[in-house]
């Protein structure tokens, strides 16, 4: 998670909480958004994080199974 997505959250937190103490509902629902666009972009940093280490693997297996052909062998290492 990103400091700035932290930052960002935090601060749509203050703008609802400030928007319920004025009574204020569209000061209320773009803090709501606010944090919602934050953990929209926590979760699609997640996303990318877990795609780079599969993709990682996955490079890491092909180049198992690339010295497996190459030696004639199986290799039965995970």
């Amino acid at each position: 998670m990103g400091v700035s997505e932290n930052i960002e959250e935090g601060a749509g937190r203050m703008k609802e909480a400030a928007g319920s103490l004025l009574g204020d509902e569209e000061l209320k629902e773009e803090g709501r958004a606010q944090q919602d666009k934050a953990r929209a972009e926590q979760k699609a940093e997640q996303a990318e994080r877990e795609a780079i280490e599969a993709r990682k693997e996955a490079a890491a297996h092909e180049t198992r199974e690339e010295r497996t052909e190459t030696n004639g062998t199986r290799d039965h290492r995970p």
